[in-house]
């Protein structure tokens, strides 16, 4: 599809040198995409439109089995004619815009501190209540929420609507199946027969929900200690002091590893730290085992999310206090690929420099 390789940085701001051929590159191809590919999965769904609503629980996976990202539903839909497929499309798009909302909600209560299992329950009840207004009112959810941000998701979504509103576009009952699936959301009934019965969804409506939220984006609220405790360590100047406030952090570290998930980039990378920190008070064999454990952690790390180029810089970082030279220039291989900005070879040069 395309005479050359497609650069994954492309409209980013550090693209490189390369830019304007790069993103000429990457709007060849997705305008090939948007004109030839989307087109012809429309007509695929068109002519399987009364499928549904088995279709789609699929949808996804057709749209990625002809390299669509989902983000561009709204422009396969936009070439759909039928009219079932068209409700189908529009259901997806309304279900996953509810589903970041929802999520999003429930990091913010993590971020909160609000992580007990009726805090989760009462913000889904609200934005199921909110979902279900009736038409005629076109409450603030549809107008402000589902209207003006599903543009900015979903794009050609507009040539979708064709002014029309999206509460009458869209089945809720597919809304209510899609969102279940993916969310992991069980009510005690249909959820849509509680809201016709009472007018609202309450708290204890819903019996589950599985946060599927990617937690490994968040600090987990047991770390808050343990940098308390580092910045205690990095105030004072007693040496005793500083070992013994290190270890306690490396302990509140570890425990939050238990308790959370062994992969928390957050927490591991935390842990990694704090041993990093701590291997300068200890005696040469502690230090080394101390300074070998953060390796592993700062690995697990990368493996968790590569691109990030603060751990590779703190990987170097403990390659030089380990004084494995070959290990140096291997992390510098892997940082110097993913730099783009002048202080990231400003780093590497201090790592060569020490290196010498």
């Amino acid at each position: 599809l395309s005479s050359s390789p497609i650069n994954a940085d492309c409209f980013s701001s550090f693209v490189g040198k390369d830019a304007r051929r790069d993103n000429a590159n990457c709007r060849e191809l997705f305008n090939f995409m948007r004109r030839n590919i989307c087109p012809f999965v429309a007509s695929y769904l068109d002519s399987h439109g009364y499928d549904f609503p088995d279709l789609i629980k699929s949808l996804a996976s057709i749209l990625h089995r002809n390299g669509i990202n989902v983000r561009f539903l709204g422009i396969v839909g936009s070439y759909c004619k039928n009219e079932r497929t068209v409700c189908m499309v529009a259901s997806e798009m309304v279900a996953r815009l509810v589903k970041s909302k929802l999520r999003k909600d429930w990091r913010s209560m993590v971020d909160e501190g609000k992580n007990q299992p009726l805090d989760s329950r009462s913000c889904t009840a609200d934005v199921y209540s909110s979902l279900f207004e009736a038409q005629e009112k076109e409450t603030e959810f549809w107008s402000n929420v589902v209207q003006k941000r599903m543009n900015e998701k979903f794009p050609g979504s507009l040539a979708l609507a064709r002014n029309r509103p999206w509460r009458t576009l869209c089945d809720m009952k597919l809304v209510i199946d899609r969102l279940s699936s993916m969310t992991g959301i069980t009510f005690r009934e249909d959820p849509w027969e509680i809201f016709g019965k009472r007018g609202r969804i309450l708290a204890h409506d819903v019996i589950k929900t599985e946060e599927r939220i990617r937690v490994v984006n968040l600090v987990p609220i047991e770390c808050l200690s343990g940098f308390e405790l580092l910045a205690e360590a990095l105030r004072i100047s007693d040496f005793d002091n500083k070992k013994k406030l290190a270890a306690d952090a490396v302990r509140v570290f570890e425990q939050a590893i238990q308790h959370n998930n062994a992969m928390n980039l957050q927490a591991v990378t935390c842990c990694a730290d704090a041993k990093m920190f701590l291997s300068q008070f200890l005696t040469f064999f502690d230090a080394r085992a101390s300074l070998d454990e953060a390796e592993e952690l700062y690995r697990r790390s990368l493996c968790i999310r590569p691109q990030i180029t603060e751990t590779l810089l703190r990987l170097g970082d403990l390659h030089v206090q380990q004084a494995k030279l070959s290990r140096i220039e291997e992390t510098a291989a892997r940082l110097r690929a993913r730099a783009g900005a002048r202080y990231l070879q400003g780093m590497l040069y201090q790592w060569e420099r020490d290196y010498a």
